[in-house]
């Protein structure tokens, strides 16, 4: 079955997708470089919910980036700015890989607006100041996966074609068929992806997380290769209110191993009221 369709807008320069009615989640993209296409998969928490996607600034079919170094503040802000042009006063946060940076940063730097957080299959960044390199940052990733980060490519096609490969990395049980389909390769920016990963270098949450109020919700694949277990409790451990579910048989996408981790999160979200 297809995804249903979902209502396009434009707000401040972002693309910006609706799907279903009620109260409103909206969903922060993993992929640098990329569109927020893949993440139609999550359309099921639509079901009696608002879900909100956009493609993030220089990513997919949103306006490039601004001249110069950007930070992850620009992507957080960007969260505020789409839920004002939907006329969301609060909502729940939802962010992957790459949006859970996004996420974390939005909760911190906007945490009147955020009801709920939800962040599977990220990290909080950099060290932080109780934090040593000789920490237990989960086991090393395989050396195929390595190999693969090493590599910069220099063009577009370059990135889809890594994309590509890492793809069999990104799931432990499911078809990663639909990881490559849901590339868009005119929709690709390796600009935007090297540039996020130098904001990345940048940032870190970790020693700011006790100032996130609102409850947290987090969703690691218990065979993550990108981001394992041990950083998701970097992040738990820091917070007020945190709930974590380690995900049996499943890897970096979570939901696409496993898709009743969809029915742990919508129920969650109920529990809490958002």
């Amino acid at each position: 079955m297809s995804a249903p369709s979902a209502l396009s807008a434009r707000v401040s320069g972002l693309h910006v997708g609706v799907v279903g009615a009620g109260p409103p989640l909206l969903v922060a993209h993993g992929g640098p470089g990329m569109s927020h296409d893949l993440y139609r998969t999550l359309d099921p928490l639509a079901e009696g919910r608002q879900l909100v996607f956009w493609d993030h600034r220089g990513h997919g079919r949103s306006e490039a980036l601004p001249a110069g170094p950007v930070e992850m503040a620009l992507f957080a802000d960007d969260v505020i700015k789409v839920a004002d042009g939907l006329g969301l006063a609060s909502f729940a946060l939802f962010g992957h890989s790459f949006g859970g940076w996004v996420a974390q940063e939005a909760a911190l730097r906007h945490p009147d607006r955020i009801g709920a957080l939800v962040l599977a299959g990220t990290t909080p960044g950099q060290l932080g100041g109780n934090e040593s390199a000789d920490d237990d940052q989960g086991p090393p990733p395989p050396r195929g996966l390595a190999a693969l980060f090493e590599e910069v490519p220099a063009t577009d096609a370059e990135l889809v074609e890594l994309y590509g490969r890492l793809a069999p990395y990104f799931t432990c049980t499911a078809d990663n068929r639909v990881l490559r389909q849901a590339i868009d390769p005119s929709l690709a920016s390796v600009d935007s992806y090297a540039r996020v990963f130098d904001a990345l270098s940048r940032w870190s949450a970790v020693d700011r997380l006790g100032r996130i109020a609102c409850p947290t919700l987090l969703v690691a694949g218990r065979y993550d290769a990108m981001c394992s277990v041990q950083q998701h409790e970097r992040i738990t451990r820091r917070l007020s209110d945190p709930d974590l579910v380690v995900v049996d048989r499943a890897g970096h996408f979570s939901w696409l191993d496993r898709p009743d981790v969809l029915e742990v999160i919508a129920t969650w979200l109920g529990g809490r009221g958002v």
